[in-house]
């Protein structure tokens, strides 16, 4: 009886040895697959590839915070675009947005986002280093009005091309298929002839903005009621969206009618004919 139950504790401390031999070994692969994983922690080098629509050439990444990255390049590459296609060394692509320019020294910051580690470079900051920190501290996307600068600026300036704009040709989405800078200066525009138009009621004012015979129709049958409109104190775009070779523009409207303030969301559908935007559809609708 002894015997057997002398056995008994000697399987169950085997047992026992075995699972926790079992658990060590299990803790040793949990221990290696996270060496693993801290290996194959991406990392991307400082100089990367800045692709617009109409030119390329290098940046730098100047600043870096965990997934936040911060890029120098050239302002005349990416003043077409408010957003510029960035490439890694890794061949990943990033839709990078412009935060700051600089026209006198030719210098503008791309802000992009990803997980790949990098050190920043000093090699960008031989263009001019507080230039390059003076940038970096505007955080924000541009304005329309700064980007409308920023493309006037470099309108007749030749733009480099280094690399081969195969890569954003072949770029999936249709983010560089048109520039939103573009179409809100039309809407900008149209705004101002058609508040002059309500003032005197020649639709030349605003005849070549239309591309729509029924619509042109439609704005000066309107024309009695709402000439009384003399002001229009705020016109903001909000959206743009391309659908079936039709741009959806969403437009925020404040106006003066007989002295009384109205708010306005307006949706702007344009087409463009020959390189110019056209006005087809607008619908308002009062808050």
């Amino acid at each position: 009886m002894k015997k057997i139950i002398i056995l008994c504790k000697l399987t169950t401390l085997a047992a026992l040895f075995l699972v926790g031999c079992s658990d060590h070994n299990r803790s040793v692969d949990s221990m290696l697959q996270k060496e693993v994983k801290i290996e194959q922690t991406e990392v991307m080098d400082s100089q990367v590839k800045v692709y617009s629509n109409y030119s390329n050439g290098d940046g730098y990444v100047v600043k870096a915070k965990g997934r936040d990255k911060w890029i120098a390049t050239q302002a005349s590459i990416i003043s077409e675009h408010p957003v510029a296609l960035i490439e890694t060394s890794n061949k990943q692509l990033l839709e990078g947005r412009v935060t700051a320019y600089n026209v006198e020294q030719n210098i503008a910051i791309v802000h992009i986002r990803n997980s790949a580690e990098v050190t920043a470079t000093n090699e960008a900051t031989a263009w001019d280093k507080p230039v390059i920190d003076k940038l970096l501290k505007q955080q924000q996307e541009l304005t329309y009005k700064e980007r409308l600068a920023l493309l006037d600026a470099f309108a007749e300036v030749e733009k480099p091309i280094i690399y081969s704009q195969e890569r954003l040709e072949a770029y999936d989405k249709n983010t560089f298929t048109y520039n939103p800078t573009l179409i809100e200066q039309f809407i900008y525009k149209f705004q101002q002839q058609y508040e002059q138009y309500l003032q005197n009621g020649e639709k030349e004012m605003i005849s070549e903005y239309i591309g729509s015979d029924l619509l042109l129709d439609k704005i000066e049958k309107s024309y009695s009621t709402e000439k009384a409109i003399a002001q229009f104190t705020k016109v903001q775009v909000n959206s743009i969206t391309l659908a079936d070779f039709q741009y959806i523009v969403g437009v925020e409207l404040e106006v003066n009618e007989n002295k009384q303030k109205k708010n306005i969301d307006a949706t702007y559908k344009l087409i463009e004919v020959d390189g110019q935007f056209k006005m087809i559809s607008i619908q308002l609708d009062e808050k």
